[in-house]
């Protein structure tokens, strides 16, 4: 498990400003999820973490060690699966394929030496194992991920997320697309795999539900608000930062019909996707009772349309 912090995370795209000082320390063995209005930089804080953004200012640490470039603390799933996926390799070999990279280099893979082939046997059985431990058939090895529905795909994803045995694992709306029985499926195998006590999950997703569902801790953010002056805000701020009321021992689907989990729902609505019925939120109206928490006024370091 590992400890998450993004410090007064900036981020400017030309034209736009994305995430204004988001300041957001994540506990190892958390699974946070996030959610926002379209637009509010939920895939570009995942994008941040896992390495395949830098910041344009402010910091991204896992660990204590700030990321720089794709990390291999972290392992990621995108919401379309086949991003994950070479189509023309079997399944066993995509799965395989993300662990003989990370433990043996391009010449012994182009010379075929000895070294190489030990990696692959072991590759290929620990492939076959998640495999087995995702949900998948043993004859869907051998297929190809077209041939595959696309619940199925995600889970050969995911396996392939966790094959190099990050201590972070990072998803993009995995669910997203996916009819309801296979949704509930590939929720029920995410709270699985956290709950066997060795990742913190940061974990997107456009369906307040589906987050409040999931989450130990809900995050919203949004770039919908003001200052209390009534000054334009500039980017997007985490709004609303909760610990869920269930947490582990209310991770059953029963869960979605509990008042506590209807409430924390419509807070975080109210708060983060419909602000005031549409009138942007002042900062003194966030919502921040997760007890990592931290208040941080951005006007100091805002960042510029300029």
């Amino acid at each position: 498990m590992s400890n998450i912090l993004f410090h007064e995370v900036g981020m400017r795209f030309p034209g736009r400003t994305i995430l204004n000082r988001v300041h957001l320390p994540v506990s190892a063995g958390e699974l946070v999820t996030a959610v926002g209005p379209s637009g509010c930089g939920k895939s570009t804080l995942l994008n941040l973490l896992f390495g395949a953004l830098s910041p344009s200012f402010g910091s991204v640490a896992i660990d204590g060690e700030e990321v720089s470039g794709v990390s291999t603390k972290a392992g990621i799933v995108y919401q379309d699966y086949r991003l994950n996926l070479m189509p023309h390799a079997t399944v066993l070999d995509n799965v395989a394929l993300g662990y003989e990279g990370l433990h043996s280099n391009l010449s012994e893979r182009l010379l075929l030496l000895p070294s190489y082939w030990r990696v692959r046997r072991e590759a290929r059985e620990r492939a076959r194992a998640l495999l087995a431990d995702v949900g998948l058939p043993t004859d869907a090895e051998k297929k190809f991920p077209h041939e595959l529905s696309g619940g199925m795909q995600q889970r050969v994803a995911i396996a392939l997320a966790l094959i190099t045995e990050p201590k972070v694992l990072v998803m993009d709306e995995p669910c997203s697309g996916l009819d309801e029985t296979t949704r509930r499926g590939i929720q029920d195998l995410v709270l699985e795999k956290w709950d066997g006590g060795k990742m913190t999950i940061f974990f997107v997703s456009h369906d307040l539900r589906e987050a409040v569902f999931l989450g130990s801790r809900v995050i919203g953010l949004s770039q919908h608000w003001t200052y209390d002056d009534g000054a334009s805000g500039n980017g997007a701020l985490v709004v609303v930062d909760i610990e869920t009321p269930g947490g582990r021992q209310m991770h059953d689907q029963r869960y979605k019909l509990d008042a506590a989990f209807l409430d924390s729902v419509e807070l975080i609505r109210r708060t983060a996707i419909e602000p005031n019925g549409q009138k942007p939120l002042k900062l003194s109206e966030r919502v921040t009772t997760h007890s990592d928490a931290v208040s941080v006024e951005p006007r100091a370091k805002e960042v510029s349309h300029e």
